[in-house]
């Protein structure tokens, strides 16, 4: 029977992996008696001219960083009464590294403020803090509104080798750590010095962590990026600070395998995401010892690491709070194996907590193996909540035991074993973790109600395999007209971080309710879980059988593509991507004799919804079903039809139907694949063939814009009528440099498919390098006939990327150089928000060409504005366009005037 009252275990030392030397004072409770500036002057002392932090743009030594943030923290205690927080606003870059030892030293807390964070969490942030001095980067300027009422000071990395450090004595609160709140506002959790030496020394001594450690840090401002930078700083190791959102996987990838990192924390996510990569061993080579937390790891991570890491590596668990550091963690042993999808456990208690496990309903023990909430006191943890510019207690409560023990109420189910290990179960409110973060559904539901059109919401967490996405249901004041999804979407990047961003919105007359009126979480969660959809886009197939011919072509393409352990997963979940989309698709088309359109393909579908979805195609359903909607030619980009322009057209399925134009192929002589005006020849006839007697819109995706423009002059010039034309992403002025449709894509990164199997048999590495090799020499005759060759035999699914490339190279002259002549028509530029280019004009160049322009700005970049959740906003506003056209109906081009 369970005791009256929860027993508190302590935690155990942890084994260090290597002798340490650190310096005068030794790692654990007796270095975080000391001071952290006295132990980092240790290290300048022992090696002041060894780079101690570099971020690729500015590297400082021992000797660098001491001087500079020594300054800067006489500047900081210049004012003794001014004991008020100091904000960091800033990115991940050495100037942070000086600010964060800076503040220590003249005794200030820090308040970091990522400044890749959305302006009105960081105006909520300062305001809480009361923060009375921002230090900022001198390269990157912050808002004037967040400026105002605050004493700015750029960082600099260069200081006066005399300056002393400030004396401050006693244990000071050196360091403000802010969370999302459940309302929308963020929470904020003070630390003492000593408790963040503590957090530093347990992950020093669990690494092992020495002078010749090379730490990668990913973490952003925060708990993450401090303990990364104070465990290198303190033991003569080198810390590089890269942010990972920005450089990208491969840059990331390079960077470590180029510095020799040695030493990596990061949530189970992204390192599986880096160790997926192709070069990920190269990258890993150097690596002793990778540390992760945040979210479960599962047994396929285990196995994925130890096959990418070097054999004596070290793989470290963790779990913990931002109110409590890292309670539980574990070196996983070498010889133990797990099953591939169970978690891992989250370890043992660490020596400087202590843990209970109460039943829910009694609140006294439970035994071993039975689930209980986890409650956790320790030296460690934070001193309390820090509310409106001042230290309160927070969430801590403290028992009337004898020991007085401050109490951390997590939340957290968890289970402890025989063996002493602990599970996590669960959570007991409501908040979650998401890819390593915490979720918390209240801050996205007060985000929406602010919202205009918006009745009311209420938000709950759909799981997908081992990852986490919140679905929304939303009331609309008008049910009958309710907001654009996407639109809400586009909205909440501003107001919530972007992993709390719900992946669907889904719309509802009034949520369930329980008898005393709250809502009714359990029916909602029955409710998704009924009404999922199978795939979530058009078209969707009719009732009926499948044809058994259609059925065995889809699996024995299925197999080809994926290989025979797919099985009958969604197409994403058995490993395929864009381009094995386009195999598949071809592959299909030579088994089936038939021209299929990409918008029977995406993602997300299974072996039976695409035999489903085939079979109902070739019946003509939907063909009859969208007879009336208005037509739109589509001229893709140089490549041909692709799966992003599919989603943007499945994105207006209720709205248009399209002709998406097929450019001539290798199998056409290669003069004419280099001659614009054979293209738009072809062109009009394939409208002329395909739609007598309808009216219809042009349109033009990147390069394809060309193709549209030149085929609406030409029905200008041969008809007197002007259609409706739009550029989706196309400058008026382009490069006479001949290149390829993959401009501003590096080689390696051309190569890196290529080097994945992306080709089949055709994918060895000398036959990599001869293919590019030939096309640098323009041997485009030689490698056509290869390549056809190769079609023939196997089929075109096996040679899809080279026959892109190629395809793009050779219809390069076409569109190289091109500049357009005037037209009289209306034109409507859609734009990229981000454009290559940072100082494109808004109009991309086109106002001197059209006499009628109208420019619409869409979120992404030129790639990304045509992938989810962009897209939709993209095709809305794309749409509109049906209902408010500038072109009279006299103005507006039949396709019988083409022939």
């Amino acid at each position: 029977m369970p005791s009256k009252s929860p027993q508190w275990r302590e935690g155990t030392p942890i084994d260090c992996p290597r002798p340490l030397s650190v310096g005068a004072l030794p790692v654990g409770r007796a270095w975080s008696a000391g001071d952290i500036i006295r132990l980092f002057e240790i290290q300048v002392e022992a090696q002041p001219d060894a780079v101690a932090v570099i971020d690729g743009q500015v590297a400082l030594t021992y000797r660098g960083l001491r001087n500079a943030a020594a300054a800067l923290a006489v500047e900081l205690a210049a004012s003794p009464e001014d004991t008020r927080p100091v904000a960091a606003v800033m990115s991940g870059t050495v100037h942070y590294a000086v600010a964060l030892l800076a503040s220590i030293g003249a005794g200030r807390p820090l308040v970091p403020v990522d400044m890749g964070h959305p302006l009105e969490r960081r105006r909520a942030i300062l305001q809480e803090a009361q923060a009375s001095t921002l230090l900022i980067n001198p390269d990157l300027p912050i808002e004037d509104e967040l400026a105002q009422g605050h004493h700015p000071i750029p960082v600099a990395t260069e200081g006066a080798s005399e300056a002393a450090w400030p004396e401050i004595g006693g244990d000071p609160t050196i360091g403000i750590a802010f969370t999302s709140g459940s309302m929308g506002r963020p929470k904020g959790l003070a630390y003492r010095q000593s408790a963040i030496l503590g957090m530093v020394a347990e992950h020093v001594t669990a690494l092992g962590i020495g002078s010749d450690d090379v730490i990668l840090s990913l973490a952003s401002l925060g708990a993450g990026g401090n303990q990364d930078i104070l465990s290198a700083i303190l033991t003569g190791a080198r810390v590089r600070l890269l942010d990972l959102k920005t450089v990208g996987i491969g840059e990331t990838l390079r960077v470590m395998g180029k510095e020799g990192t040695t030493l990596l924390s990061m949530i189970p996510l992204v390192l599986r995401t880096l160790m997926s990569q192709p070069n990920a061993a190269w990258a890993f080579a150097k690596t002793r010892a990778v540390s992760t937390g945040g979210d479960r790891l599962f047994g396929k991570d285990v196995d994925l690491f130890r096959a990418v890491l070097p054999p004596d590596a070290l793989i470290r668990t963790t779990q913990g709070a931002t109110e409590t550091g890292v309670v539980f963690q574990w070196i996983v042993p070498r010889q133990r194996t797990f099953e591939p999808d169970a978690p891992v456990p989250s370890g043992y208690v660490g020596p400087s907590h202590a843990v209970a496990l109460s039943g829910s309903e009694t609140g006294g023990d439970v035994e071993d193996g039975q689930p209980g909430e986890l409650m956790v006191s320790g030296a460690t943890m934070a001193a309390g909540a820090w509310q409106g510019g001042r230290l309160t207690p927070g969430p801590f409560v403290s028992e009337s035991d004898p020991a007085h023990r401050r109490v951390y109420d997590s939340g957290d189910i968890m289970r402890r074993r025989s063996d002493g290990l602990f599970e996590f179960v669960g959570r007991r409110d409501r908040q979650i973790k998401m890819r390593g973060l915490r979720g918390d559904p209240g801050e996205v539901e007060a985000a929406l109600r602010r919202m205009p059109d918006v009745k009311d919401v209420a938000v709950i967490p759909r799981y997908q395999d081992s990852e986490a996405v919140f679905v929304a249901y939303v009331v609309p004041i008008d049910l009958y007209a309710p907001p654009m999804a996407a639109e809400l979407r586009n909205s909440l990047t501003t107001e919530v971080p972007a992993h709390m961003v719900p992946s669907e919105i889904r719309y509802l007359p009034d949520l369930p309710r329980l008898p005393n009126y709250k809502t009714n979480f359990a029916a909602l969660h029955a409710l998704d879980g009924a009404s999922q959809p199978e795939s979530s886009i058009s078209p969707e197939p009719s009732p009926g059988s499948i044809d058994p011919m259609i059925d065995g072509a889809v699996r024995r393409a299925w197999t080809d593509i994926l290989g025979s352990q797919a099985g009958a997963k969604a197409f994403d979940q058995a490993g395929g991507d864009s381009l094995k989309l386009l195999q598949l698709s071809l592959h299909l088309e030579q088994s089936l004799d038939c021209r299929l359109p990409l918008d029977l393909f995406d993602l997300e579908v299974s072996p039976d919804l695409l035999s489903r979805r085939l079979t109902d195609f070739r019946s003509h359903h939907q063909r009859h079903a969208r007879a009336g909607l208005p037509l739109v030619v589509l001229c893709p980009g140089m490549g041909g039809d692709e799966p992003r322009l599919a989603a943007f057209r499945r994105a207006l399925r209720h709205r248009a139907r399209f002709l998406v134009i097929e450019y001539p192929g290798l199998e056409t002589p290669a003069r004419r694949l280099g001659q614009l005006d054979a293209l738009v020849d072809d062109a009009l006839a394939q409208v002329a063939r395909a739609t007598p007697d309808t009216r219809f819109r042009l349109a033009g995706y990147s390069a394809g814009g060309v193709v549209a423009f030149e085929m609406a002059r030409r029905l200008r010039s041969d008809t007197g009528a002007a259609p409706d034309l739009s550029l989706i992403d196309l400058a008026a002025v382009r490069s006479r440099t001949p290149t390829s449709g993959y401009k501003g894509v590096t080689f390696a990164e051309v190569m890196s498919p290529m080097r994945r199997g992306h080709l089949g048999g055709f994918g060895s590495r000398a036959s990599n390098w001869a293919f590019f090799r030939l096309l640098d020499l323009r041997a485009f005759a030689v490698l056509r006939l290869l390549i056809l060759a190769k079609s023939r035999t196997i089929g075109a699914h096996s040679v899809t990327f080279v026959r892109k490339v190629l395809l793009e190279y050779m219809r390069g002259p076409a569109i190289l150089g091109w500049r357009p002549s005037r037209y009289d028509g209306p034109v409507t530029l859609y734009r990229a928000e981000t454009q290559r280019e940072p100082d494109a004009a808004p109009d991309l160049g086109w106002a001197p060409f059209c006499a009628d322009l109208v420019v619409v700005d869409c979120p992404g970049d030129h790639l990304s504005m045509l992938s989810s959740p962009n897209v939709e906003v993209v095709a809305d506003r794309f749409g509109r366009a049906f209902s408010s056209s500038r072109t009279d109906p006299d103005r507006t081009q039949s396709a019988t005037a083409v022939s």
